[in-house]
């Protein structure tokens, strides 16, 4: 049985401002016999999130079939930043999977922005 785990963070968290590196979140997979991570950046700001996200695309091609990116931008940043961030996860990094993290970003996933 492989182990997959379907939630995981990297980065600094603006709530608790805690930081999980790429290196932290290897090395728990390893000790806890995780297989491969969708991984996504912590609920933060539009910068943060991109350079995030490109460190995850980074860890994919290193530990490829073990990471997976997930796109993660708030909302709150206008549709055009968005849109823009969300298409690059998608058509450079080929991210498979998009989270709108409505606690994080305080926005409904009914919301027009989402």
């Amino acid at each position: 049985m492989k182990i997959i785990d379907t939630h995981a963070h990297i980065g600094t968290s603006r709530f608790s401002g805690v930081t999980i590196t790429g290196e932290d979140l290897l090395s728990a997979m390893e000790k806890n016999s995780v297989a491969a991570a969708l991984v996504l950046p912590q609920a933060v700001g539009l910068e943060e999130s991109r350079k995030v996200h490109r460190e995850i695309y980074d860890m994919s091609g290193k530990h490829p079939g073990r990471i997976f990116g997930v796109a993660c931008v708030d909302p709150w940043v206008g549709e055009k930043d968005y849109l823009g961030e969300i298409a690059r996860c998608a058509e450079e990094y080929g991210f498979k999977a998009l989270k709108i993290n409505s606690h994080g970003h305080n926005i409904s996933p009914l919301s027009q922005l989402c």
